[in-house]
């Protein structure tokens, strides 16, 4: 069966590398899988679909397949965002992790959903330098 999909080359600093690995391992995608949704939530198109389970290769589970797109942050009150401190002590995580994420909003709301005791994923806005819960 012929594939209706473009193949796409070309070369990344190891640092962007590193990060792409990062975002692989974190949302259990192959290269291809995070490359596109990263692609795709960039350039505001939709994401090819996962494959069928009988047709993954990939190792680990689908928790990827449900992404909701963001809200913009201008229909949540501000009176909900937090610092970057604030997030990681809620997250219980470290803030740099959160420097070095929130600029791939995917990255970052996938990350954040999973850590948040209450499942809540966030936004980072830098006109406010504060993050933003994302309504579900």
């Amino acid at each position: 069966m012929a594939n209706q999909n473009f193949r796409v080359v070309g070369h990344i600093s190891p640092v962007t590398y590193g990060k792409l690995k990062e975002f692989m391992e974190a949302q259990a995608l192959t290269e291809a899988e995070a490359i596109g949704k990263i692609l795709s939530t960039y350039l505001g198109t939709a994401p090819l679909p996962k494959p069928p389970n009988n047709l993954d290769t990939s190792e680990g589970g689908d928790s990827t397949a449900e992404s909701s797109p963001p809200v913009s942050p201008s229909a949540i009150p501000k009176d909900k965002s937090l610092t970057q401190n604030q997030l990681a002590e809620r997250l219980k995580c470290d803030t740099k992790k959160l420097t070095d994420i929130r600029g791939y909003p995917v990255v970052l709301s996938d990350y954040t959903r999973t850590r948040d005791p209450q499942g809540i994923a966030w936004e980072y806005e830098a006109e406010f330098d504060r993050y933003f819960p994302l309504e579900q």
